[in-house]
């Protein structure tokens, strides 16, 4: 009976041990799941920022075509009306066009264009 015993107590020690091995496991992967998680929030708000961004940007185009399909509808077939529309249409894109130019990145150079361009 005492080797029996002696057995079912280093069983009981090797449980507890198992244990105490999965929760410093368990403990590990928390701390890992944390740090990732730190990692990602501030992509996470930038994504939020972004959508809220987009959000305000689609709204403004569709009050503006709302706004334009008025203002087509008001000048009708008058011929001034209309090319006081068109007139400040083509003011509007031009601005628009500069707008997008001057905060638009210039785009990098291919790669192996200067290579490319030196080897003739």
């Amino acid at each position: 009976m005492m080797v029996e015993d002696l057995f079912w107590r280093i069983d009981r020690k090797l449980d507890r041990v198992l244990v105490s091995l999965q929760r410093i496991e368990l403990s590990a992967m928390i701390r890992e799941l944390h740090k990732e998680l730190a990692l990602m929030d501030p992509t996470l708000q930038e994504l939020a920022d972004q959508v809220t961004k987009n959000e305000a940007v689609e709204a403004s185009a569709v009050t503006l075509i709302q706004g334009l399909a008025a203002k087509i509808t008001a000048a009708g077939t008058d011929p001034a009306a209309l090319k006081t529309l068109t007139d400040g249409l083509n003011s509007s894109a031009s601005a628009l066009a500069s707008a997008i130019t001057a905060n638009t990145p210039a785009a990098p150079p291919a790669a192996g264009a200067s290579a490319a361009g030196g080897a003739a």
